[in-house]
């Protein structure tokens, strides 16, 4: 297929989509697409108790300021407090 996609990457926040989502974009034949989540090897640190609970749009996000900006790209998620 010539315009088949050479790759892709899911940033998935509703965990019982994103085995569809991969399916499909293997079904395109873009191979099998990197998924964002906390565990994904980007070089980034997350000095949070539980950074599997960042949602991977966030992360996401946090590589592509990091790109832009290198060490010099300063982060703060903030979010309400659970009781």
């Amino acid at each position: 297929m010539g315009n088949s996609p050479e790759g892709a990457i899911i940033s998935s926040v509703v965990p019982d989509l994103t085995e569809k989502l991969c399916n499909t974009v293997r079904g395109l034949g873009a191979g099998h697409p990197i998924v964002v989540s906390a565990s994904l090897h980007t070089g980034l640190t997350f000095g949070v108790e539980k950074p599997e609970e960042i949602g991977s749009d966030r992360i996401a996000n946090m590589v592509a300021a990091s790109e832009l900006f290198g060490s010099r790209c300063l982060w703060w998620i903030s979010a309400p407090q659970q009781p």
